[in-house]
């Protein structure tokens, strides 16, 4: 499916967190999740999830790049001062309420899960 701002915008609710191993083997680092992302149709990204004690939150614009499949966070500022000024590219898909971003790069890759809140 191709995803578009039609699909993304709006609020989402962390679902699932899962490691991607270059053995392609997936595991759960967390024992528990939550958080929260806001796709503004102003253009603008709101995240802030944990898990255990990893703690991650941003904000920025976001830019969708439809024919690759990949959505990019502007960050402006957030909970890693040093974040700001950063690009985060993230692969998406969106099936229904279901949206997922895959951190590209090093591994192990982060995939989260989220689910449009209601």
């Amino acid at each position: 499916m191709i995803v578009t701002r039609t699909h993304i915008l709006g609020g989402w609710r962390l679902h699932h967190v899962e490691e991607l191993h270059d053995d392609n083997t997936i595991t759960e680092p967390f024992t528990a999740v939550d958080g929260g992302l806001a796709y503004l149709q102003s253009g603008e990204v709101i995240v802030a999830w944990g898990g255990d004690e990893h703690f991650n939150a941003y904000f920025g614009n976001f830019e969708l790049d439809t024919p690759a499949g990949v959505i990019r966070h502007r960050v402006r500022g957030g909970y890693n001062r040093g974040a700001a000024g950063t690009v985060l590219v993230r692969q998406i898909t969106v099936d229904g309420d279901v949206l997922t971003l895959t951190r590209d790069g090093d591994l192990p890759r982060l995939r989260l899960t989220w689910l449009r809140a209601r």
